[in-house]
């Protein structure tokens, strides 16, 4: 990420900000830029002609944020400004170009993206082009996918981004290329690939990833290996989850975790206690025992779920609306599909009706 120096300097008005678009100092030009994605409708056509402006701008960092900014007003009209950008000798640039790519679905950039994934050097702006290309062409994307996972001396963050991509599909036809990969030397990719098999409910992942969840590399590698085993059924698994519920040493957000793991097993007091952190007054923790009870598919808390997402279509603030999606977009039971049905139609909602498409996909495979 590119650094803007210490102490920031704050980020003004949109009206201020259009003004100190012309600024002589590149400091204020910046974060002009970034005022600019709070452009409201009555704004929006003099803060384009300002962002144009901006793309142009000798100073590296205000081009990046305009380039942002673009993307959040989904400015397709500054296509024309900031593909160019795609081919730039600064990475920062040429990811922020990708990102306004995706978000204004810019699908005359597929070649130079594709390019970026086969030519660039740099691994994060490649995770970025695999990211962009599935949102531009998901066809490509998957075909990309399973070229990168066919070449076993890629680039580590690379494979694993090809493998989250690819899996998202939910075709079983790839649970061989994950497989194939599970045996790899280093452990980022072994797991991921483990990770991959759980969610095509492969049973084959499950050693890899009860041995990383027992004895973790770090804490984010174990909550990968713990969400992949809320996607398994191996006594075994459930086992160690009575025993990591017992012991002292089972941190909070590990124990959710294991609860869910134990609750799917149709276990009430590991349920009571995951349904006990749904209703809780911690929201953050309310909101990470809503994805569990998704990835867990606890269809007990269907109900729940439905109730917090139709508060928060109703007006309530306090809802965790885009939680309580989430999570029944996570479960693959048709009870999900029912409750996520008269949201979707309700709402309107993008996101419930991207949620329901999801599980009707696993309750039909």
């Amino acid at each position: 990420m590119p650094q803007y120096g210490w102490p920031p300097k704050p980020i003004p008005h949109v009206t201020a900000a259009l003004r100190d678009a012309g600024s002589a100092r590149a400091s204020f030009r910046r974060n002009a830029a970034i005022a600019l994605r709070k452009a409201e409708d009555d704004q929006r056509g003099h803060a384009i002609e300002a962002l144009a402006k901006l793309l142009e701008d000798a100073d590296r960092t205000v081009r990046i944020e305009a380039a942002r900014s673009a993307s959040a007003l989904g400015a397709g009209e500054l296509s024309e400004s900031v593909s160019p950008l795609l081919e730039s000798p600064d990475p920062d640039l040429r990811i922020a170009a990708m990102e306004f790519s995706a978000s204004t679905d810019s699908s005359g950039d597929v070649e130079r993206v594709r390019g970026i994934l086969e030519k660039d050097e740099d691994a994060v702006v490649r995770c970025v082009a695999l990211e962009t290309l599935s949102a531009l062409d998901p066809a490509e994307t998957r075909s990309a996918c399973r070229t990168i996972l066919s070449s076993p001396d890629e680039n580590v963050p690379v494979l694993r981004t090809a493998m989250v991509l690819l899996r998202s599909d939910g075709d079983r036809e790839d649970a061989g290329l994950f497989h194939g990969i599970l045996g790899d030397p280093r452990p980022g990719v072994s797991l991921e690939a483990a990770a991959s098999l759980a969610h095509l409910e492969d049973e084959r992942a499950v050693p890899r990833l009860l041995d990383e969840a027992l004895h973790p590399s770090n804490a984010d590698e174990r909550f990968i290996a713990l969400e992949g085993l809320c996607r398994t059924s191996d006594e075994n698994v459930h086992d160690a989850a009575r025993r990591k519920l017992g012991s002292l040493l089972t941190g909070r957000w590990e124990k959710l975790l294991w609860a869910g793991i134990l609750a799917s097993t149709g276990d009430m007091e590991a349920l009571e206690w995951v349904r006990g952190q749904v209703v809780g007054r911690d929201a953050k923790r309310a909101a990470a025992a809503m994805r569990v009870a998704g990835l867990c598919s606890l269809v007990s808390l269907v109900d729940m779920l439905a109730s917090t997402a139709r508060d928060g279509l109703d007006g309530d603030e306090d809802a965790l609306y885009v939680e309580a999606i989430e999570a029944l977009g996570l479960m693959r039971t048709s009870a999900a599909a029912a409750a996520l049905e008269p949201i979707a139609d309700r709402s309107g909602d993008e996101l419930a009706r991207a949620a329901l498409e999801e599980v009707k996909r696993w309750t039909r495979s």
